[in-house]
């Protein structure tokens, strides 16, 4: 089933136009990794599909749906978004999470049993129950980037957009709240969007890669037909070299000769 659908898609920022003609669909259980050089234009497609920037032409539709006949009410028990940062610094991480729960809540009441239950669970699934009372502000980088997703699964959404979900996070959290975001697109067909400046977590868990160049889209399809070595190169200018280990393919920047030689005077390896 189709939960996301753009279709001759501009978008961009009052006269300037980032993005032009994207047409690609994110269906249920479908985990779609956005990778692009520097001001490709991610962010505005994340910003657009998530109904925070009106399209310049062309449509976005949730579940067929056009995505402006949403209220914002409606569209908050549908989408949410994780950026990079937290500002709201004061709130500890209990409240902050609880924020996810606002479309859903009774405006005259306080939170219900089912509320402060789905705010339990996300705490639980990114690791964080026992920070709950904490400060964000006393909390690493890497701990308010799981606030925010943790916020973000207690919205219970059917389309989560991730604007860089493992920034700040060590190497091991980053695997685990990859393999989460995974889970929760294999068992819950939770359709997920994320950009990703790691290539190899982008192939290692998306189902689709979505490879974004001057304001369009150079590949859409599987991590093995959208990642090539001539598509890679088109985005980032240099070459990269694949690396395969049972079902797995790796890539790294190719290192030219003479900074291997340096690299290897200095003692690396």
């Amino acid at each position: 089933m189709t939960v996301l659908q753009i279709q001759d898609l501009s978008a961009g920022y009052g006269t300037k136009t980032v993005l032009r003609g994207m047409n690609l669909a994110v269906g249920a259980g479908e985990f779609v990794s956005v990778i692009a050089p520097n001001g490709a234009g991610k962010s505005t497609l994340l910003k657009t599909a998530a109904g925070l920037l009106p399209p310049l032409s062309g449509s976005v539709r949730l579940h067929e749906r056009q995505l402006a006949s949403y209220s914002r009410r409606e569209l908050a028990r549908q989408v949410a978004m994780v950026s990079s940062d937290i500002t709201a610094h004061d709130y500890t991480v209990y409240q902050m999470t609880l924020l996810g729960r606002f479309a859903h809540m009774n405006r005259f009441a306080g939170p219900s049993a089912e509320d402060r239950w789905m705010v339990d669970k996300a705490l639980h699934d990114v690791g964080l129950w026992q920070q709950r009372s904490c400060l964000c502000s006393e909390l690493s980088q890497g701990e308010r980037q799981k606030v925010l997703l943790a916020r973000a699964l207690a919205q219970a959404p059917v389309l989560l957009l991730l604007d860089e979900p493992t920034a700040h996070l060590d190497v091991g959290n980053q695997f685990a709240i990859m393999e989460l975001i995974k889970q929760l697109a294999d068992n819950k067909g939770l359709a997920v969007m994320a950009v990703l400046h790691d290539i190899n977590l982008a192939l290692g868990y998306a189902t689709r890669l979505l490879l974004l160049n001057n304001g369009g889209i150079l590949a859409y399809g599987s991590p093995i037909e959208a990642a090539t070595p001539d598509n890679l190169k088109s985005l980032y200018g240099m070459d990269f070299t694949f690396f395969c280990h049972a079902a797995a393919t790796y890539v790294q920047p190719s290192i030219p000769p003479e900074r291997q030689q340096i690299k290897a005077i200095n003692g690396g390896s």
